[in-house]
């Protein structure tokens, strides 16, 4: 079983994480400690941005998956043969390829933030915007969209 917060969790497989844990020992007082030291360490710090790497926690700057944005965005503009890509889509496929490659996940709150971000340093271009950025379609600002 694999979830990234405890809204994914059943009912069902609640009970067999419970079933599962109840006849383990609590923490010692040691390891408290540490993991005590460790969230102290994490709330301190100013990044606004954590990922899971090497089996810990560790800040990155915001705009760390940039490049896997626009390599992403690239690639589906290329599939597109060159058209503009529903932001949406964009977003979803991000989440995903974090997914499968990476086991990372990043809410899309925060990649559509990204996207905004990288709209306003000219990265992309936003076109048809009825509903907002989710329904809006976009391109990379270099691409000539047909």
């Amino acid at each position: 079983m694999s979830c990234f917060y405890s809204g994914e969790v059943t009912p069902e497989e609640a009970l067999i994480i419970y079933e599962t844990c109840k006849e383990k020992l609590p923490l010692t007082q040691e390891q408290r400690k540490t993991f005590e030291q460790e969230w102290a360490d994490l709330s301190e710090s100013e990044g606004t941005l954590r990922i899971w790497k090497h089996g810990r926690i560790i800040s990155v700057p915001e705009d760390y998956f940039d490049p896997l944005i626009i390599r992403t965005a690239t690639r589906l503009q290329h599939e597109e043969h060159d058209r503009k890509i529903l932001c949406l889509r964009l977003v979803g496929e991000l989440i995903g390829r974090l997914y499968a490659e990476e086991k990372q996940y990043i809410p899309d709150q925060f990649a559509e933030y990204r996207i905004r971000r990288l709209v306003g340093e000219g990265i992309f271009r936003v076109t048809d915007t009825p509903k907002g950025l989710w329904y809006c379609k976009i391109s990379l600002a270099h691409h000539k969209s047909k």
